[in-house]
């Protein structure tokens, strides 16, 4: 081989090498909670990202979903929903509904991202919906 073959394929061979020790493989954590009351019934989705070299938790994903137990006609006269989560350290994430007309569903969602979330199978959530004049409060568990 001529030296200029060798200088090519050195380099190649470099930027292969190089190319491997940059992408890192994270490892992905799925964890679903659910639970209900007598009224609603919560389901909260938690996808977290840990980076396999330190342990730490790079980001997470989570869908938090609340779903009324009786028919929808029941809702008619509900003009504001508010739907809250709680972990055991008090931390809260909670959204607000505004209706302008009688709601038409059920189902209610939130979502939305972190960085650095650790979440244990061994978490209990509180959850709280308020609707109207309402309020119920139940724990979820992990599923």
């Amino acid at each position: 081989m001529h030296r200029t073959s060798y200088a090519i394929l050195f380099f190649l061979v470099s930027i292969v090498l190089l190319a491997g020790c940059s992408s890192k493989e994270y490892i992905y954590q799925n964890n679903r909670f659910y639970g209900e009351g007598q009224y609603w019934q919560a389901e909260y989705i938690i996808e977290s990202k840990k980076d396999p070299e330190d342990g730490s938790f790079k980001e997470s994903k989570f869908e938090f979903i609340v779903i009324y137990k009786g028919d929808v006609s029941e809702l008619k006269s509900v003009e504001q929903l508010q739907m809250t989560i709680i972990n055991d350290i008090d931390e809260e994430i909670s959204k607000i509904i505004n209706f302008t007309d009688p709601p038409d569903k059920k189902v209610f969602r939130m979502s939305g991202g972190s960085s650095g979330s650790y979440i244990s199978e061994d978490d209990i959530f509180e959850v709280n919906v308020v609707w109207g004049d309402f309020e119920e409060k139940f724990e979820i568990f992990h599923n």
